[in-house]
């Protein structure tokens, strides 16, 4: 098999995203995120992304980053994109993963194991192998497979009120491909400010979400109360076959109203529509792992799906064990 690197040769990877016949991100999606990443973690980001061909055929998409040096995806486990499990194909992925992080002396690396059953996976066992400890993880994940009665069951009772007190008094505008102007998301990048009381990105980095915006790869669904006008913005970017939550900020004196319930409600059932998968919302940590504000947002999250998902996050760790003893 030939392996092709995203940092090597980005025509060429990218026009072979096209040719992929499994779901994998789009070249728009992978471009845009690596350079996302790239803007808002400045030199502590690489891309090292890489494609393995066998006969001219896309056998494997593997999207990896090393942020913070972590050989990661956007901080999280590695998820490879493939048609079907083949152990020959995972053991060179494993071995790719492994030069990388040696070339790039690189102590930690992350892979996301999502084949939760009695016995691992292909994918799982590989990491086992290779000397990786396991952590389980909690999602708040919505399968939109499901149907839209299934779905609307499974958010939480006392968000249901709440998502038609919405309807009935904020209006929600989405800004799309179709819609967005440079005016529209300056509004929501200084509203983010405002909110947030500093820029917590560079203007870069929010030059890369409009073009995501403009691109057809994240809508930003965005709410107006009269009279404070602007009240609420969440941004959810596609990947692929999910759809993330990804940016949001809300109008912190007015708590009191559903701001965020509608945007995300509405936000599901459009992922649907665009025939994605899985609609991410983010990780469940127990609130000894986290601050008080972080378990309160992973509990709003949840609210949306009433039964989590299970993945395993396998951590390999490079560095060798420092001898405590005396010789």
């Amino acid at each position: 098999m030939e392996v092709i690197f995203y940092a090597d040769n980005k025509d060429q990877f990218l026009s072979l995203l096209n040719e992929t016949s499994f779901v994998a991100p789009t070249p728009d999606q992978l471009y845009l995120r690596s350079e996302y990443n790239r803007h808002y973690f400045s030199d502590k980001f690489k891309d090292s992304s890489f494609i393995f061909l066998e006969k001219g055929k896309v056998k494997s998409v593997v999207p990896c980053h090393i942020i913070n040096d972590v050989l990661c995806m956007d901080g999280s486990g590695i998820k490879p994109y493939y048609e079907q499990e083949d152990k020959r194909v995972i053991k060179a992925i494993y071995e790719t993963l492994l030069l990388i992080a040696s070339k790039n002396s690189i102590p930690t690396m992350l892979i996301r194991d999502n084949e939760m059953q009695r016995e691992l996976g292909i994918w799982g066992a590989e990491a086992y192998k290779n000397g990786a400890f396991p952590k389980s993880l909690l999602k708040a994940e919505i399968d939109l497979s499901l149907s839209d009665e299934k779905i609307h069951r499974g958010v939480r009772d006392s968000y249901r009120s709440l998502i038609n007190q919405a309807k009935r008094e904020l209006d929600i505008c989405v800004i799309d491909s179709n819609s967005v102007s440079r005016e529209i998301f300056e509004n929501f990048q200084k509203f983010h400010v405002d909110i947030s009381g500093r820029e917590t990105r560079s203007q870069e980095s929010w030059d890369i979400l409009y073009q995501m915006i403009k691109g057809g790869c994240a809508e930003l669904l965005v709410a107006y109360l009269e009279p404070y006008g602007l009240v609420s913005c969440s941004l959810f970017t596609d990947y692929a076959d999910t759809t993330t939550y990804a940016v949001a900020v809300y109008n912190r004196d007015l708590f009191d109203k559903p701001l965020a319930h509608g945007l995300v409600y509405e936000s599901i059932f459009r992922a649907k529509k665009r025939n994605k998968k899985t609609f991410y919302l983010g990780l469940l940590p127990h609130a000894s792992e986290v601050s008080a504000k972080e378990f309160s947002i992973s509990q709003f999250k949840k609210g949306f799906c009433d039964r989590p998902s299970h993945c395993i996050e396998w951590s390999v760790n490079f560095r060798p064990k420092q001898n405590s003893g005396s010789s």
